[in-house]
């Protein structure tokens, strides 16, 4: 039987080959504040080996550009931030315009939840992060989770609506995002246009990834020879292994699976 490795290569030794992963979640552990996460050991070094024999790759994250850029080496790939709302590519950064128009409508839907919220329930504990053209409701360190996700969601929802945003869910999050349909999976299909990939893996971890493994699957209909790699814990979405086409238990795992990646493709190109 075939191990995930063997499958992420046989698609990465195909030409033109792009190789694409989420951060949080893949190549970091979740951690309790968005600051507090790290590179996985290994990550970077693995990464930067892979981007050298494929035609092209990076990372594609709700994070902004910015926060990924503390954390790793950028120069030497893609990131794609804020949903595919932010890219930087070649030392150059650009932002989607939908991102821009939203601006405005994300900073009132997150003051005016934070300020409905407050009143309803206790919050300690609750991050907010305007990433300016997206933003994200952490609620992983209050005391009881489940209660402060529906307490949000009779806000967030009508709030999104007048503002003319959508709203979405993650693990123990909510984001607000412009409403034009601009997701991972968009961004996928914008660098395989882009650089003429013939072949991609993409690996993530929670449900706005699926949006690009559902991309990948259209783009399989199309001829083009796609792997989607899911790294499913205890806390993932149920279509995240729904939708993956290979599943790995864990982030050290993916790790130590790309990093032997890496080290083929190093020794095939030696």
């Amino acid at each position: 039987m075939s191990t995930v490795r063997d499958r992420m290569l046989e698609v990465l030794t195909s030409s033109p080959a792009g190789f694409f992963s989420d951060f949080d979640g893949v190549l970091s552990e979740i951690a309790p504040t968005p600051e507090s996460a790290f590179a996985y050991p290994g990550a970077a070094e693995a990464l930067r080996t892979i981007s050298h024999h494929v035609a092209a790759a990076g990372i594609i994250t709700g994070r902004a550009v910015d926060s990924v850029a503390t954390m790793l080496p950028i120069d030497d790939y893609t990131v794609v931030g804020n949903h595919g709302l932010e890219w930087w590519e070649k030392g150059s950064r650009t932002d989607h315009p939908a991102g821009v128009r939203a601006i405005e409508a994300i900073n009132h839907v997150m003051s005016e939840t934070q300020r409905q919220i407050e009143g309803a329930i206790d919050t300690e504990g609750m991050i907010w992060e305007n990433k300016l053209l997206s933003s994200t409701v952490h609620f992983r360190n209050t005391a009881d989770p489940a209660t402060v996700e529906s307490a949000l969601l009779p806000i967030v929802v009508p709030l999104a609506e007048e503002n003319d945003l959508r709203v979405t869910f993650g693990k123990m999050i909510v984001e607000f995002r412009p409403k034009e349909h601009v997701s991972k999976g968009t961004a996928l299909v914008e660098l395989i246009r882009k650089h003429d990939l013939q072949a991609v893996v993409f690996a993530g971890d929670d449900v706005t990834d699926v949006d690009g493994f559902r991309s990948l699957a259209e783009m399989r209909q199309q001829g083009k020879h796609t792997l989607s790699v899911g790294v499913v814990t205890v806390d993932s979405h149920p279509d995240v292994a729904i939708y993956a086409d290979v599943i790995v238990p864990s982030v050290g795992e993916f790790i130590q699976t790309i990093t032997e990646v890496a080290a083929i493709l190093e020794d095939q190109h030696a």
